[in-house]
């Protein structure tokens, strides 16, 4: 028989009509509170019984404190000698019970309590609410700035549409919340004052349960479909990033605790140190993801004065020897695509080894449109894109991005990015379901675009593999 067990209550830490009635009925089934924790409520086994619970508010706790302080022994004494026994306490919350049928209250001023209740809300509830309130506006921000910036890129990125979403939520959450405390105190201390006695509180958890299941489920199926693609080492390094984290907050917590300093300065401290965690991390894994690569897939390797560089071969829907016809060595081809349900991007770019003669290049991004009212939006995120390059000429040295002439490629419309007196070697072509950025390492033919656009108006990836020019390596 299992004796023990846990379980993460969804409670407000200031509804103790609610608390003290769910506590109630889990000692009728025979389930006694044995502790409350960041693991959650811990109950333990016992013969049903029916006792009376009482949730206090003691101001003064804190979660930085090592012990509990002489005034906070002195009520638990106070409240045993009229038979209240302490079953758990949880920062400033202070959770008693009584055995008798009609125990003497141990608050019978509503407006008292509702004060203790107001003073542990500023050291506990509001200000970590605030906290995420802010982090979940900056969140948001900088999400819809690079929306805004490269909707194609950020937009076919899973990832990213899914901490949007669970920003966004976080953020309305965290305004229900606060806004529902708030409106609560108001009526509560009307009807205190006028005496009514103390206000229940009348709050709907579902939200908050809903949104728990969405933001943790959405991130294991995001995993889960990432397990062969190149972003699941970034989900893992997000993932042991959050981890470390939280075990480094945890350890520090434990031994600020036992310094002799006050409350301020052992938050201090703890926020300090998780940034600096936080940053030092970071940095790791961006070095190591820079250093190792991770997430690409070479084919192999090659040394060029001495150093080893990888190589590259993945199969690409449009290379140069497709419109060349003619056949070169010492190529490195790379390919990634991401993809949602609003949109898809490839990218490939095929360029020569360091070892190998000066071929010409070839780089193309094919932006599939899956959401059709986007088409705009996104078109017009990627001519923002070109347009920033004007920064870098002199006024009246010509336009960047330019109308060019849509029939060769079979689009409905083109663009050409000019570079001051060179030839225009970058196009922008736009099809019916997907915007085509490519960009040539030679001055194309009319022929050479006509057969690019062929390939690239019909491509679709199948299958995740596609036909493509056989590869010829130096080897």
């Amino acid at each position: 028989m299992k004796m023990e067990k846990r379980r993460f209550e969804r409670f407000m830490i200031y509804d103790a009509t609610g608390i003290e009635e769910h506590l109630e009925r889990m000692a009728a089934q025979g389930w006694m509170l044995k502790k409350i924790g960041k693991g959650g409520w811990v109950y333990s086994r016992v013969e049903p019984v029916k006792l009376k619970f009482s949730v206090v508010y003691y101001p003064a706790a804190s979660e930085f404190d090592p012990y509990p302080s002489d005034e906070q022994k002195t009520l638990w004494d106070f409240c045993e000698k009229d038979g209240w026994r302490l079953a758990a306490s949880w920062v400033q919350m202070q959770i008693f019970y009584h055995e008798g049928e009609n125990p003497r209250l141990i608050e019978t001023d509503a407006l008292l309590q509702l004060e203790n209740i107001q003073r542990s809300m500023k050291r506990s509830f509001l200000p970590s609410s605030g906290i995420l309130l802010v982090l979940s506006i900056l969140q948001c921000s900088m999400l819809g700035r690079n929306i805004w910036r490269d909707p194609a890129e950020t937009l076919s990125y899973g990832l990213t549409l899914h901490m949007v979403s669970a920003w966004c939520l976080l953020f309305v959450l965290c305004v229900k919340n606060i806004g529902e405390y708030l409106c609560w105190y108001k009526k509560a201390k009307k009807t205190a004052e006028e005496g009514g006695g103390f206000l229940r509180i009348r709050v709907n958890r579902r939200l908050e349960g809903a949104a728990l299941v969405y933001i943790l489920g959405g991130t294991v199926l995001w995993v889960i479909f990432m397990i062969q693609s190149r972003q699941l080492v970034f989900a893992l390094c997000g993932i042991f990033h959050v981890g470390v984290l939280f075990l480094w907050v945890s350890w520090v917590k434990k031994r600020v605790k036992q310094w002799k300093v006050s409350v301020l300065t052992k938050w201090s401290v703890t926020l300090l140190s998780a940034l600096l965690c936080s940053g030092a991390v970071m940095a790791v894994l961006v070095w190591l993801c820079i250093s190792h690569d991770f997430g690409a897939h070479p084919a192999g390797t090659y040394e060029y004065m001495g150093m080893e560089f990888e190589i590259y071969e993945d199969p690409l829907p449009l290379t140069v020897e497709d419109l060349t016809g003619k056949t070169y060595a010492g190529y490195l081809y790379k390919c990634k695509t991401q993809s949602t349900f609003l949109c898809s991007q490839t990218t490939c770019g095929q360029r020569p080894r360091l070892d190998a003669p000066s071929h010409p290049t070839l780089a193309y991004t094919i932006t599939e449109v899956r959401a059709p009212f986007l088409y705009e939006f996104l078109l017009e995120g990627i001519k923002r894109e070109y347009a920033r390059w004007e920064e870098f000429y002199p006024s009246g040295e010509g336009e960047v991005l330019t109308q060019s002439d849509a029939k060769p490629w079979g689009a409905r419309e083109a663009y050409a990015f000019s570079f001051p007196e060179r030839f225009p070697v970058e196009y922008v072509v736009c099809y019916e379901d997907r915007i085509v950025e490519i960009q040539f390492g030679w001055e194309p033919s009319q022929e050479e675009i006509r057969m690019a656009g062929d390939v690239l108006r019909a491509w679709t990836k199948r299958g995740g593999s596609y036909n493509s020019h056989p590869r010829q390596s130096l080897r």
